[in-house]
């Protein structure tokens, strides 16, 4: 290191440091605009993960609704059900034709992207009033997959 004799040699010294030193903080300035630049990125991808798994989430319990809703219509019906026709009315195809069945099936299409249901009723064996239904409802998922929600109970008619 030098050692200043004159003035102007100390004022060149000091010059030369306050560069060094305002070169370091520029560094320090600009890792720290790269840290908070990176941060600010990941909250973002963050929300939009987060936005993806709500609307999912948000179909897979509309699903659930659109099932326990069919299953609560055929149970209202079992007083008026007295036979394996009518309860018939609520699977496959048959659905399109009994009102209440066919504006569930309609719900279930416009509440659900790509939406579509069946319904499956068949006699317990043993049994000449006891059903097993189930109830699967698919629907189309952003990425062009599918999801399906499958639920099964057992509906017994009045005699």
């Amino acid at each position: 290191m030098l050692i200043p004799r004159s003035s102007r040699q100390v004022r060149q010294l000091a010059a030369s440091r306050r560069g060094r030193i305002g070169g370091f903080m520029l560094i320090e300035v600009l890792v720290s605009v790269l840290i908070f630049s990176v941060g600010v990125l990941a909250v973002v991808g963050l929300q939009a993960t987060m936005s993806r798994a709500q609307a999912a989430s948000k179909d897979r319990a509309d699903a659930a609704s659109l099932a326990n809703e069919v299953i609560g219509l055929m149970w209202s019906d079992t007083g008026a059900i007295n036979s394996l026709a009518a309860i018939n009315s609520y699977s496959g195809s048959a659905c399109a034709a009994y009102a209440r069945c066919a504006d569930w099936a309609n719900k279930v299409a416009a509440n659900l992207p790509k939406g579509a249901s069946n319904i499956t009723v068949t006699l317990v064996t043993g049994e000449t009033s006891v059903f097993d239904v189930n109830v699967t409802i698919t629907w189309a998922l952003p990425d062009g997959g599918t999801h399906t929600y499958t639920t099964q109970t057992t509906v017994s008619m009045n005699s």
